[in-house]
């Protein structure tokens, strides 16, 4: 039958098997886990989960550009992860929107 783990069961089943957390979904995510904070981070971006709170934050070469509740006790591991690229993904691309726009001045 299937069955469905929670952000702290999945951490310890990578912390168990000594694979990343995202590598159990393809990803490309290294965690760590110190208390209640579950830290992902994948190049230059770093995303801190408040297991408690439930609040996200999402950095880039440590500086903040994201923060929110993109994950609460009954999401998915799997589609939290695939949230957190697409909001980088998105930042991504408006950095490379900024950068076109001051090269056209």
């Amino acid at each position: 039958g299937k069955a469905f783990l929670d952000s702290d069961q999945l951490s310890k089943l990578s912390l168990l098997a000594n694979i990343p957390v995202g590598e159990l979904f393809g990803l490309n995510w290294k965690s760590k886990k110190v208390g209640d904070i579950l830290t992902l981070t994948t190049g230059t971006y770093k995303a801190e989960l408040d297991t408690t709170s439930w609040l996200t934050k999402i950095f880039d070469k440590g500086s903040l550009f994201h923060e929110s509740i993109i994950h609460s006790g009954s999401t998915p591991l799997s589609q939290y992860l695939f949230s957190i690229d697409a909001i980088i993904a998105q930042h991504k691309s408006n950095k490379k929107s900024s950068i076109n726009n001051i090269k056209a001045y």
